[in-house]
This record gives C-alpha cells, structure tokens and sequence, in this order.
C-alpha cells in the first residue's frame, strides 16, 4: 500500500510487491487470491515491461503454479508452455528458468493424464539437467526420480525400479546413504517391487529403509515410524501374518505413546491389526479392533465422515463374516443411508453398499429384497462402470462383483417367482467381460476422459481428508459436476457394451421365422434358458447332459433361423 501511494501502482517495485503477495496467500493456502494478485502482476507487467521481459515470464510462470494448486490443471499446462517457449526464445533451453519450465511442463502433463508426453519432456530435462548441472545435481536427481514415478503411471514398474534404483545411486554418491532424500529414494524402491509383487526384494529394501531411518532420525521420528508401517505391510503381502501382527502392533504401540491415541495415523494403524485378525479369520478380534476404531473416528471426525463410514463397512463385513447376517445388514444400510446424504448415489461407496446389501439378502433367501436392492446397484452401474476403468485395482474389484451379481441374479431369475425383472439387466451385462477390454482400451486412450478421471481422484482423496463436512459437501458438488461431464464423455461407448438392451429391443429385430435362445450357466451341466420369438418369450431351466435343442423347443422346429446366444463352456461350441 505504501509503494502505490509513494512510487505508484505500475513501478517496478510496487509490482515486485504484487507478485510477493501472490507468493505469501499461495504459502499459506489461499490460492485464490494468490492467483488474483497474480494476474493483476502479470497485467501490469505486460504492459510496462514487455511480454518477453524475465520478471513477466516469472509471472506467468507463477500463473501456472497457481492454477495447478487450484486443479485447474489444463489451464496450468497451457500457461507454463508459452512461458516454456518464450523461455527458450530469450534465455535459451539450458537456462535454469527454462529448465524450471521443462520441469513444470512434464509434472502438468502427468497431471492431466497425458503420461507419453510428460516422460518425452521429462527426459528431456533429465538430459539438458546431466549436461548443466552434472547427475549429481539435486535438481537432476529430483527429475530423475520423477521420471520413476512416470513411468509407474503407465504400470512401467521395470522401468521405474530401473530409473529409481539408478537415482537411489547417485544420491548415496553426491548426498550420503543417510540424507533424507536418499532415504526417501530408497523407500520408493521397495514400494516399486511391491507394486511388481516383489514382496522378497521389497522387503530388503524396506528393512534397509527402516533401519537407516531408526539410526539416522530415531525409532519415534515420524518418517522411521512411516517405514515400519510399510514394513509390516510388506510382510502382509508375503503372508507372514504373524510378523505383520508384530510390526504393526509395535507400531501402534510406538505411535500411540507419541501422537496420542486420537491420532489419524494411530487409528490407521489399528485398523491394520483389525486387518491382520480378519485375514486370519478371526473375526471377532477384528470385530473389537474395528468399533474401536470406528469410535475413535466417530469423536474425531464425526460419524458420517466417508473414513468413520469406511470403518462402519468394514464392522458390517465382519458381522457378514460371522453370518450374523441382521446385523450385517443393519451397518450397511446406516452406510448406505450417510453415503446417499453425504456423497450421493452415484458414488462407488454409494454402489458398495447396494450391491453387499443386496448379496446379504440373498444369502438370507428374502429374494423380494435382493431383488429390490440389486437392481438399483445395476442402474447405477450402468453409468458408473466407466468411471473405474482408469483405475485397474478398483476396476478389478467392481467387475468381480458385478459378474458375482449377475450368477445370483441368474439363479434367482430361473428359480424363483417374480424375479423376470432380473432379466433385462442379465441381458445388459451378460457379455461385459468379454467386451469391457475392448471398451478399457479405447477409452484410457482419451486424454479428457484422464483427465476426468484424476479429477475424481483428487476429490476422492481430499474428501477423504477433510474433516470438516461443508467442505466434504462442497467438495461432492464438484465432483458430480466432473460427472456429469463424464458421462458426455463416455456415453457413446455404452452401445459397444449394449447396456441399454432390452427384450422389446431384441424381439423388435426377430422375424416370424427367427427363434433365439439365450443360455445362462447355472453350474453342474444345467442351464436356464429364455426362448425368445418376435412375439412371446418363456423361460425353463435344462441340464444338457440329458436334453437336447429338440427337447427344449419341440413346438418351434418350423424356425427358419435358429439364434444362440451361448454362456458357460457353450462358448466352446460350435453350433
């Protein structure tokens, strides 16, 4: 204010000012006025100093930064390439500022999903950085390892361990085996095996980890008390529950001594040991662990927060576990009912909890129910089937639940009364499995649709938390909005999948001289069948060992076309 008044609103250092105070709200988090003073600076600039001016291209750089910190990821990529171009323009490509740029530029093109193009100008930075600054050079050790971490985005582990291991190297040569940054290096490593399933040679290098980090910073410092949780979850994936129990309750032990018991990292902890009980089957160890986590949770974050729901989900699990399945169902509908009224029905908890109360009332053989609820998880599926696509953990998950629906839907739909709603949604998503790789493919290929989906991610993550709940709401309005633009997106990719078929569709294409039979496999050699002509449809169930095509449609044999629609190892046939 004092330079406006003394020196005026456009000298140099009244800018020099502006730009500083952009600087401070991004320091502290308010990103929103850091981008308005900037661009209010970079305005100012232009006109005084000239488009091509260094303290201009500062600015717009800063923009860029400042839109990133937003999630306005594609807007950040579009301002760092012009800085990055006028940059070469002016100072050259092997100046520090352009080399800061090349850097910004890789980070912003991983960011929207472009990850081809963030390794091409990531190795370019890694090369121009080796020649300038030598490969011992923080700032070429920070691009090295972030080359790592591109080539994992594209699940190019080899390649990554490769990158990270080489780096991991060079740290110890130029800042010691024991520099923070080295140690961090080397727990990089062990997680890169991990993702490989290298539990073995993960474990090598998180012991390494763990013990570097105990003598260096302390066994209670917070990174050592980090690296033997991973310790104790890379024992998990080798299956020696017992030194997982090990670890990870001295973890809790060590954790809860220094942080207190209400501590997020404490309860994560604990919700590991609940872990180790479940995976042993002893479910009502894991059962006592979990209400205490979910206790602890529901004082510190509230009880509709989406991580105290998470906990209650994984009580309800249990109780299914222990076929207490009135109180299993009891947990998930109180999930169900805060998911509907904090993160909405479309969201993969939201669908969750459909599809695990539906499978509970099956278990119970209360069909009016499954029956209720499972078509409301295959309605909602119908859209949010793409949205897992990019991401292959979970996606892998979803589609083992929906093909684990469709064989119930399948028997109840052949065995029982009032069910022939079910059968719209078997023929809907009969052939997904078969047809979803195709789909998968073309649509990781779309960079908005990546970009979409990290979107979501990054949501995801912040609700997770967050633990105030107007901002969790805030946070879930925007996330419907990436929605919805989602789905304009991906909607012509549902007629691939045929997830709008119908029986009035299919009967719709049949003459008088056509017959289709669909086939679904009921295991043991029997199969329901629906005989469908242009004008009725019935349905039966057969066991092939002992009838024939004649036997199951004897009246229609004057069929001049005769369709098979084949399931099970029918595939195998040739008709």
């Amino acid at each position: 204010q004092k330079r406006i008044k003394i020196l005026g609103e456009e000298h140099p250092n009244t800018l020099m000012s502006l730009g500083n105070l952009a600087i401070y709200y991004n320091n502290i988090g308010e990103y929103e006025l850091a981008l308005k003073y900037e661009q209010e600076c970079y305005q100012k600039r232009i006109k005084i100093l000239g488009e091509e001016h260094p303290n201009t291209l500062m600015s717009l750089g800063n923009l860029a930064i400042y839109y990133n910190n937003i999630g306005e990821y594609e807007l950040a990529l579009k301002y760092e390439q012009e800085c990055y171009q006028k940059r070469i323009k002016i100072l050259g490509e092997e100046h520090p500022n352009t080399l800061m740029s090349l850097v910004n530029l890789a980070l912003y093109y991983d960011k929207v999903g472009q990850y081809e193009k963030a390794i091409k100008y990531g190795e370019k930075c890694y090369q121009l950085q080796v020649k300038t600054l030598g490969e011992i050079h923080p700032n070429t050790l920070v691009s090295l390892q972030n080359l790592a971490m591109y080539y994992t985005r594209l699940g190019q582990y080899d390649r990554s361990i490769a990158y990270n291991k080489k780096c991991y190297e060079l740290m110890i040569k130029g800042l010691g085996p024991d520099h923070p940054a080295t140690l961090s290096c080397l727990d990089n490593l062990a997680a890169y095996h991990i993702y490989l399933a290298q539990y073995e040679k993960g474990l090598i290098y998180g012991k390494q980890c763990y013990e570097a980090k105990k003598r260096v910073l302390g066994e209670t410092h917070p990174e050592t008390l980090r690296s033997l949780d991973n310790l104790a979850n890379y024992y998990y994936g080798l299956g020696k529950y017992d030194l997982f129990k090990v670890y990870k309750q001295r973890c809790y032990e060590l954790k809860k001594k220094i942080l207190g018991e209400n501590h997020p990292d404490v309860i994560l902890t604990l919700e590991g040991i609940a872990l180790y009980y479940s995976q042993l089957g002893q479910y009502e160890q894991a059962l006592e662990y979990q209400k205490k986590c979910y206790d602890l949770k529901k004082k510190l974050i509230g009880e509709n927060h989406p991580e105290t729901l998470r906990t209650l989900s994984a009580i309800a699990g249990s109780y299914y576990d222990l076929d207490d399945y009135d109180k299993s169902i009891q947990y998930y509908q109180v999930c169900y009912n805060a998911h509907l009224e904090v993160l909405g029905s479309n969201h993969p908890d939201t669908i969750d909890d459909l599809y695990n109360i539906a499978i509970i009332y099956n278990m119970k053989e209360d069909y009016f129910h499954f029956i209720q609820y499972i078509c409301k998880y295959y309605e909602l599926m119908k859209q949010e089937i793409f949205s897992f696509i990019n991401n292959d953990y979970k996606f892998d998950y979803v589609l083992f639940n929906l093909t684990d629906s469709l064989m119930l839907s399948a028997d109840t739909f052949f065995e029982e009364e009032g069910s022939n709603q079910l059968y719209q949604y078997l023929l809907m998503y009969k052939n997904i499995i078969q047809d979803i790789d195709m789909v998968k493919y073309s649509i990781k290929r779309i960079p908005e649709y990546r970009v979409k989906t990290q979107a979501i991610k990054d949501i995801d993550k912040a609700i997770n938390i967050t633990v105030d709940m107007e901002t969790i709401l805030k946070l879930q309005k925007d996330r419907e909005q990436i929605n919805q633009e989602f789905y304009t997106i991906t909607n012509e990719y549902k007629d691939l999948l045929c997830l709008d078929v119908t029986l009035d569709r299919i009967q719709e294409q049949l003459t008088d001289d056509d017959l289709l039979i669909d086939f679904y496999d009921l295991g043991d050699d029997f199969y329901g069948i629906v005989v469908i002509g242009n004008n009725f449809c019935y349905k039966d169930v057969i066991d092939l060992q002992e009838e024939s095509l004649n036997d199951i449609v004897p009246h229609d044999r004057n069929k001049n076309h005769l369709y098979i629609c084949p399931d099970g190892a029918l595939y195998n046939v040739s008709f």
